[in-house]
């Protein structure tokens, strides 16, 4: 079962964080500019670590899209391509 309502730890986030933190709302509820820095950082992949189960947080961040944007492609367009380093394999995508 994913749990939903999974909360930051105050052990994992480094102390330049905290503040940005409301320990008191879900992950996926915080503002995006947060979570962006959050998994730049590397913070995220260690919670993920932590709580495997919660497979919805690799969709947080950089990866997060709106209900709308997911509705509004076509017929089996992908929705997200991750960085290539080879600009014309990305450009075909």
């Amino acid at each position: 079962m994913i749990s939903s309502r999974l909360f930051f730890k105050e052990d994992l986030i480094p102390d330049e964080f905290k503040k940005y933190i409301d320990y008191t709302i879900p992950i996926h509820l915080h503002d995006h500019d947060v979570l962006i820095a959050l998994e730049t950082s590397g913070i995220i992949d260690n919670i993920i670590v932590d709580s495997p189960t919660a497979k919805y947080l690799k969709y947080v961040g950089k990866r997060r899209m709106s209900i709308y944007e997911c509705r509004k492609a076509e017929k089996f367009a992908p929705l997200y391509v991750p960085d290539c380093p080879e600009a014309t394999l990305h450009a075909r995508f």
